[in-house]
């Protein structure tokens, strides 16, 4: 019988540095939660405004392309260029943005800058018909203005060395490569052909 009970005592002591040990999650984090999803929602819809209204006016975002926009004017002007019109490189794009782990929160009990990352898992159709998966990571700060959540920094990036563009561009290169060579193999025939019967 005292086994029991001090069985008992030990589980709950147990129970309770469990608790002790694992703090409460920051409610930023459900904030934070709230504005991935409004931005995915409004990134998939091609919603533009709606997007921006979660992005700081003197916002630095870095394209996959290594293309660096500079606030609202040059988030859209990126926008238009690459999505909208009949010159537009991408016809479509969607992304389902995963994050890595809870943002590292700066500022104590009332935090005022967050920084993220994660995969975007983006997938994008290009006007020339191919379709291409990235994968790209992003990594993003956050700054609380007014009580709301604020992109001020989002960095996107892809594998150099190892990604769908690539891919497709060395199987490309190679074809290519392959036609050539093989037009130069016959032409060269012909000539040797030729040679060899006039002697």
């Amino acid at each position: 019988m005292r086994c029991l009970v001090v069985l008992g005592i030990v589980l709950a002591l147990t129970r309770y540095s469990f608790a002790q040990a694992t703090p409460a999650e920051h409610s930023a984090h459900k904030e934070l939660r709230a504005l991935k999803d409004e931005l995915t929602a409004a990134f998939n819809k091609r919603d533009l405004d709606a997007l921006l209204k979660h992005v700081h006016k003197d916002a630095v975002v870095t394209w996959q392309n290594a293309v660096v926009s500079r606030g609202h004017k040059g988030v859209r002007d990126y926008y238009e260029k690459m999505l909208v019109g009949d010159k537009s490189i991408v016809i479509d794009v969607k992304s389902a943005p995963e994050v890595g782990e809870l943002s590292v929160l700066h500022g104590g009990e009332n935090p005022l800058t967050a920084v993220a990352y994660g995969t975007l898992n983006d997938q994008y159709k290009l006007r020339d018909g191919m379709e291409v998966k990235l994968d790209s990571v992003w990594s993003a700060t956050l700054v609380k203005e007014d009580g709301r959540w604020l992109i001020a920094d989002f960095h996107a990036s892809t594998n150099t060395f190892d990604n769908a563009v690539m891919n497709i561009a060395v199987q490309k290169t190679l074809t290519i490569a392959g036609g050539g060579g093989a037009a130069v193999g016959f032409l060269l025939g012909i000539v040797l052909m030729f040679v060899f019967r006039r002697k």
